[in-house]
């Protein structure tokens, strides 16, 4: 998964999650700085079996359910699914509504082929969906939004003022906001791909295509503090924030691994390839007292890789292992950028007409449209000293480089 938006499916109906930590790039075919989780999910078998899960909470309603069969003497499924309803427990006292009610659901359906005696297919659909109602920002996360707040954590009274000079005082509560947006946040998401793997007498092979689509749109109060007056005599800060998102991606990955039967020594190697399309456009529309603005930051992003990994395990003795490994990746990545200003000239002479001052173009500097890419290679090693102390303790010493571009 490319993009943090994009992991939005709920883990139900695993097999198992492996962690691998520090650098890796010798295993699997994406290659990571900072370890890697895999996700392994429950495949399809030949029973007849079904599983049904639901929750519900005073704030929550939850159904999870698995069914697996045998469609026919080769051909085996497995379909799961998650529905989820949440109410929201922000309240918003300036639009005086509830917000961050959530609506969700995620699937999954699984086919795994028996090709052959010693060649298998699985092939998976994945889709999932969650709709925010009302997307919450505090103009301070997580504290009582209080003057003894604000002198704890910043050392002094706010200097935000009303209309009258006092001091502004934000809402009190945890749970109170003061957001001028009510805002959402709509995502949805598709993936699917296929495992194919073969056995022969000198390894196995193992072909893993895949696509993953995302497409994220979200509005919403980005510092949420009350507007209060009109005009030139406005006061408050409200950011609103549109944000657009669509993510494709496309990756192959082609493994060689040791014979099952392998004992002294164990190896993989691999070749792998991925190709991401990002379109991201960020619209802002911000007021801070009087002053307005509504720039928008649209973003164009085709990022492709190429990596050929390998690693192999020495079995020293019953107790020492010595696994050594190596990654070559080469990195290619094309960037449009435009910075614009969304309001037309009637529009500005309007605004400034009536809040007594021209509107900015703030957060920009200034309006541009740039074009740019960039290549990288790199190598990255491994080695690592097993040390088997007893049958339930493992001692190791890993040395690893990193890469990211």
């Amino acid at each position: 998964i490319g993009r943090a938006g994009a992991s939005t499916f709920d883990l139900f109906d695993l097999e198992r999650i492996e962690v691998l930590r520090g650098p890796q790039g010798t295993l699997y075919g994406k290659n990571v700085t900072g370890g890697a989780v895999n996700i392994i999910t429950a495949k399809p078998t030949d029973q007849n079996e079904a599983r049904l899960l639901f929750t519900a909470g005073n704030y929550d309603l939850e159904a999870k359910g698995m069914f697996n069969r045998a469609l026919s003497d080769s051909i085996n499924g497995r379909f799961t699914f998650s529905v989820r309803k949440k109410d929201g427990i922000y309240q918003n006292v300036n639009l005086d509504k509830t917000s961050n009610a959530l609506e969700g659901f995620s699937g999954r359906a699984q086919f795994d082929f028996l090709i052959s005696e010693n060649s298998h297919a699985l092939l998976t659909f994945e889709a999932s969906s969650d709709d925010v109602d009302g997307v919450n920002n505090k103009f301070f996360q997580g504290w009582e939004n209080s003057i003894e707040d604000f002198k704890k954590y910043v050392g002094s009274a706010p200097p935000f003022r009303n209309l009258d000079g006092t001091p502004f005082i934000p809402a009190a509560g945890m749970y109170n906001s003061e957001n001028n947006i009510f805002g959402y946040a709509n995502r949805d998401s598709f993936a699917v791909y296929g495992r194919i793997t073969s056995d022969r007498d000198y390894g196995t092979w193992t072909f893993i295509p895949a696509y993953r689509s995302n497409d994220l749109n979200e509005y919403r109060d980005g510092v949420g503090m009350r507007l209060r007056g009109s005009g030139p005599d406005s006061r408050g800060f409200s950011s609103g924030r549109a944000n657009d998102e669509y993510y494709d991606a496309i990756s192959l990955e082609l493994r060689l691994s040791s014979p099952l039967e392998s004992d002294r020594l164990t190896w993989i190697s691999g070749l792998y390839y991925i190709n991401e399309d990002i379109d991201r456009t960020q619209t802002f529309s911000r007021q801070l007292g009087n002053g307005y603005s509504a720039p928008s930051f649209a973003q164009a992003a085709v990022n492709s890789g190429l990596g050929i990994f390998g690693q192999l395990t020495w079995v020293l003795t019953n107790r020492f292992n010595l696994t050594v490994g190596g990654r070559y990746t080469k990195d290619k990545k094309d960037w449009d950028l435009d910075v614009t200003n969304t309001l037309s000239e009637e529009e500005q002479a309007r605004l400034t007409e009536f809040f007594g001052r021209a509107p900015t173009i703030a957060p920009a500097r200034e309006l541009y449209s740039i074009s740019t890419d960039e290549s990288w290679t790199d190598f990255s090693p491994k080695i690592a000293l097993y040390f088997k102390a007893s049958e339930d303790v493992m001692l190791y010493a890993s040395w690893a480089e990193g890469y990211k571009s």
